[in-house]
């Protein structure tokens, strides 16, 4: 098998899967839309702050760690 044919095979099984996903939520989603459409969203204003505190420190804890390694690394290898 050439590498066009191999190249045509590969971008048609990717378009299968890609139809076949999008089908299976377009279904999944028309059986449920009826409870969505229903649905009062209700916030719980002080969890939300919470957890949007507690991400933004993981982000920075992360960016603080990951800083860290680097800088030590870098005295190490001198």
């Amino acid at each position: 098998m050439n590498k066009t044919t191999s190249r045509i095979i590969s971008t048609l099984l990717f378009l299968i899967v890609l139809a076949a996903v999008g089908y299976f939520f377009y279904v999944e989603f028309a059986k449920n839309w009826s409870d969505v459409k229903d649905y009062t969203l209700q916030l719980n204003y002080p969890f939300l702050s919470l957890s949007l505190f507690l991400m933004l420190l993981v982000y920075l804890g992360d960016t603080y760690i990951w800083r860290f390694f680097i800088n030590h690394h870098h005295r190490i290898a001198r």
